[in-house]
């Protein structure tokens, strides 16, 4: 493998548990980020950012954190609030991918290997000679 520098994830999904796992993923997306839509709204709006009171910017900020980490710790991998993108760790067919999913989107729908990223996203198919693998 030549990733050899990437730490093994701490979970591999498959399709199926990617989109069980969804409710939760977009509930916690949200959340997140509607505290950073409410950090940047306070900032943009307010006559001089200097006096926003630190610490309502640190609670939005922490509360948003508490969102990614728990995504983290169930083994999500949160690429971006802004974009609304989610990776989940796989295995196809042996080799170490990415499911991904975007805010928005009905299902996990997509993967790409760790070297595209979400420019090289291809659909998941039912082919049967694709074996998407558990190892937990």
């Amino acid at each position: 493998m030549f990733f050899q520098d990437v730490d093994p994830p701490r979970r591999y999904f498959t399709p199926d548990e990617a989109n069980a796992m969804l409710p939760r993923v977009r509930t916690l997306m949200s959340r997140a980020a509607e505290h950073q839509r409410r950090i940047r709204d306070r900032v943009q709006h307010a006559e001089d950012a200097s006096k926003i009171p630190a610490e309502e910017i640190e609670e939005h900020r922490a509360e948003a954190m508490k969102c990614i980490e728990e995504l983290t710790e169930v083994g999500v991998e949160v690429k971006g609030l802004d974009a609304g993108l989610v990776d989940f760790p796989a295995l196809r067919n042996g080799e170490f991918v990415y499911l991904c999913w975007r805010v928005g989107e009905q299902r996990v729908e997509w993967w790409h290997p760790l070297s595209t990223g979400f420019a090289g996203r291809q659909r998941v198919t039912k082919d049967p000679s694709v074996r998407w693998e558990w190892r937990n």
